[in-house]
């Protein structure tokens, strides 16, 4: 594993996960809901990476609560994936990179030379 990899919850962060890190206070401020609220999404997993939900993980982590997880199947396609982070783009008004993109049909054929490798 690259140490420069984020993990939280004992999982990678996707590299296909670009959207920007939060500020202290913005980052703070997800903590104080979780806290008040609890987590009412879960963490979206993919092959042990975090796709969804890599703030939510650090606060939770932060709070010492237990993290939900949903975890897609191994087989997802990329259009599911890429599903998963318009939706989180939409929720959070933070929209995807060609990089992020890029990223995500990078990993998916390497997933496909795996399997067929």
């Amino acid at each position: 594993m690259n140490k420069n990899e984020k993990t939280y919850a004992g999982y990678r962060v996707h590299p296909a996960n670009i959207h920007p890190w939060i500020s202290d206070v913005e980052q703070e401020s997800i903590k104080l809901s979780i806290q008040e609220c609890g987590q009412l999404l879960p963490i979206v997993l993919f092959r042990d990476f975090i796709v969804d939900g890599k703030l939510r993980a650090k606060a939770c982590e932060d709070l010492g609560i237990e993290v939900k997880f949903k975890r897609m199947p191994h087989k997802s396609s990329l259009e599911e994936i890429k599903t998963v982070v318009r939706t989180s783009e939409c929720r959070t008004h933070r929209p995807l990179t060609a990089k992020g993109l890029k990223a995500l049909d990078r990993e998916n054929k390497r997933n496909r030379e795996k399997l067929e490798g």
